[in-house]
């Protein structure tokens, strides 16, 4: 079903949840686990050759690669602990030297993997660090969907899984992979629409659009009606409400489509969530093989 995960990781709790997360969904489906270690060294003598001597860059090739290897063996530990979950994946360890978000997307156009797990903050927990940063960029950029990890995120316990839909045609390659996932994590499916002052519809519309939907897209799935002052609160209000397992959210390139698709809302979901997030981007999304 799956035959790649690829796992960028900073060393911190939350990457290292997303890396367990990725090993529990890879001994269910079959895939290799690919983890991504990007050691963020500025190298001094791409900015003034001639300044440095040969030897110079010897010594800065030998600390490159001595943090390398560290960060090899750091990795080797963590999977350590994780006891009997690695014994039953394949799995590779890779270390690049460079800028994070950049070699990430290399990474993703070369293996294509199915999916990305990544962690939702940086080692020190705080909005707005690097790996907060890099996280963001993933999810707007990624061809393929992507999971922010918030917490122990086990796949197979997946339960809830809350979708929140404007009930639009621009849902259908949403759906696709929405009915995709649902199969993988064999979750129960909960159709959220979020009223807003700015973007309301009545009870009567609501119920009507839904069953137009669920019969259009042959969805097995309950109707939730949640109000709240934006969509974004709105869905991460109602997903702590129902203690649901996982959010699924698309996001999109364009603006002006929908209020919902607007790349914005799936950020500031990711960002502002306690529970881990699943986007995908409806305009780079490739089919399933």
């Amino acid at each position: 079903m799956l035959k790649k995960i690829l796992v960028p990781t900073d060393f911190s709790d939350y990457a290292t949840h997303a890396l367990r997360g990725a090993f529990r969904l890879a001994e269910n489906t079959g895939a290799e686990v690919i983890i991504l270690h990007v050691l963020e060294v500025v190298p001094t003598t791409f900015y003034a050759p001639s300044v440095f001597t040969t030897e110079h860059n010897l010594v800065e090739q030998e600390l490159h690669q001595h943090m390398v290897e560290r960060a090899h063996d750091e990795l080797k530990r963590i999977l350590a602990k994780m006891g009997e979950e690695k014994q039953k994946v394949a799995h590779r360890i890779v270390v690049e030297v460079g800028r994070a978000y950049p070699i990430i997307m290399e990474y993703e156009k070369e293996e294509q993997p199915d999916c990305i797990m990544i962690g939702g903050r940086g080692a020190d927990a705080l909005e707005g660090t690097l790996i907060g940063s890099t996280t963001d960029k993933v999810v707007r950029h990624a061809s393929c969907p992507v999971f922010v990890i918030k917490s122990d995120f086990d796949p197979q316990r997946v339960r809830k899984m809350v979708f929140a839909t404007g009930f639009d045609e621009e849902s259908e390659v949403a759906v696709k992979e929405l009915k995709y996932w649902q199969e993988v994590l064999k979750a129960e499916l909960l159709l959220l629409r979020v009223n807003t002052p700015t973007d309301f519809m009545t009870s009567r519309e609501i119920e009507q659009a839904y069953r137009r939907f669920i019969e259009h897209y042959d969805l097995h799935a309950g109707l939730h009606v949640y109000c709240d002052v934006s969509q974004d609160e709105g869905i991460v209000n109602f997903a702590d409400d129902v203690q649901a397992d996982l959010i699924v959210v698309p996001t999109h390139q364009r603006r002006g489509i929908s209020h919902l698709f607007l790349g914005s809302i799936a950020e500031d979901v990711v960002e502002h969530a306690h529970r881990s997030v699943l986007t995908f981007n409806l305009k780079k999304r490739k089919g399933h093989h």
